[in-house]
């Protein structure tokens, strides 16, 4: 229950800051790091090594996997790290910058498919959350590779509906995992 639990709440929060909901960007998420450093990233590890003693090796591989993501995820948004001043003036609106991202978003789609074959032999609510991540990462890996090829307001404003449509399938990976 810790690992589901320290999965869904930044999961839940990330996904409202990709649909923009209220208000929220991207941005936002600087806001919520610690959900990300600690349910996220604590909580899910601790999981994962609980899951690892118990010799349940599947949910020990995702919990400490996803875990994991979540705290690249809070260390790279974290304004305090200042990741982004390596990349020079261009920032995130670099092409570098998207490369990794997208690569890293790439590689995250593709652990989640072995997860989702993994998950064929559990139930149905685990397949569906797994095939949804594959998406999901799919797309921001997507709007990252665009982004970093135009950073053009046109180019911006399409890698934010790509967002958007990522942060739909999250919806659907959140409502599976609660």
């Amino acid at each position: 229950m810790l690992g589901l639990i320290g999965l869904l709440i930044p999961f839940q929060i990330t996904m409202w800051c990709l649909l923009q909901f209220k208000g929220s960007d991207l941005t936002s998420l600087v806001a919520v790091s610690g959900s990300l450093y600690f349910m996220g990233g604590i909580a899910m590890n601790i999981a994962g090594i609980a899951e690892f003693i118990l010799g349940n090796s599947f949910p020990f591989a995702v919990f400490i996997i996803y875990g994991c993501h979540w705290l690249v995820l809070a260390y790279t948004g974290d304004p305090s790290h200042l990741i982004l001043n390596a990349f020079g003036p261009e920032g995130m609106a670099g092409k570098p910058w998207n490369a990794g991202q997208g690569h890293y978003a790439l590689v995250m789609a593709l652990i989640s498919f072995i997860f989702l074959l993994g998950a064929l032999r559990t139930n149905v609510p685990f397949v569906v959350m797994f095939f949804t991540l594959v998406i999901l990462f799919g797309f921001i890996a997507v709007a990252d590779y665009g982004l970093g090829n135009d950073s053009t307001p046109e180019g911006v404003q399409f890698a934010g509906n790509l967002l958007k449509i990522a942060g739909g399938f999250g919806i659907v990976t959140a409502i599976m995992g609660w």
